[in-house]
């Protein structure tokens, strides 16, 4: 068995996680993670995988992953970029206004 959320820069962090309506931010994909993973019975666990749509996926702040965000023996936490595309996460921000200088 396994679970599947999505991400896309396109998406709602209202949404809830799936392929046809995806998250907006690995925030909040991070913390349906970490829900899921504490929702879980013992012996029943399944993998998470979290698929990042094709496209620039802009970090407002560090994304922390620590030992919540992470798999056991039992079961895999991947985090996987589109294999349609390419996928960017980035914490630059875009600059914009500039102008060219006449030759001095």
């Amino acid at each position: 068995m396994q679970t599947v959320i999505y991400v896309s820069p396109a998406g709602n962090d209202q949404n809830p996680g799936t392929e046809d309506a995806p998250f907006a931010t690995l925030t909040q994909a991070r913390q349906a993670v970490r829900e899921r993973i504490a929702a879980f019975t013992p012996g029943a666990e399944q993998d998470i995988d979290i698929h990042l749509a094709a496209g620039t996926h802009r970090l407002t702040e560090t994304l922390v992953l620590d030992q919540r965000d992470s798999g056991s023996d039992s079961f895999k936490v991947t985090w996987k970029g589109a294999t349609d595309g390419k996928t960017v996460i980035s914490s630059g921000h875009p600059l914009t206004g500039w102008q060219k200088l006449e030759d001095e």
